[in-house]
């Protein structure tokens, strides 16, 4: 077991099945983005550039964006006041919009690129 699966292991039933839920996406829909343990979560970069990152919260699973404060977000789910560093609060499994949380991972990883966002 390596260590994002003990992360994710140690986990509560209801923050557990949303961190593997959000690992099947990014993984399934993100093939660019490798997973690697940092910070002590995991986290997701690409061509050595943190993009995102799993986080356990308070009462759920932060959905992290590395460069958050940098990106288009409509609907005013983001959470933190940094500088750039933005998440998403997830309680449940029905918060999961990976229609929308696509968009956003794929303007984290434009402005990676240089290209948008």
């Amino acid at each position: 077991m390596d260590d994002v699966e003990k992360f994710v292991d140690a986990l509560d039933v209801p923050r557990k099945k949303i961190a593997i839920r959000l690992r099947t996406f990014i993984a399934k829909d993100f093939l660019m983005l490798a997973e690697i343990y940092s910070w002590k979560m995991p986290v997701y970069i690409y061509n050595g550039k943190k993009i995102i990152y799993i986080q356990k919260g308070k009462d759920g699973i932060n959905l992290g964006f590395n460069s958050g404060s940098r990106l288009i977000e409509s609907r005013n789910i983001f959470h933190g006041e940094g500088k750039i560093m933005r998440h998403i609060k997830i309680t449940s499994q029905a918060e999961i919009d990976q229609e929308y949380f696509t968009n956003l991972i794929q303007q984290a990883i434009d402005l990676a690129q240089g290209t948008t966002a």
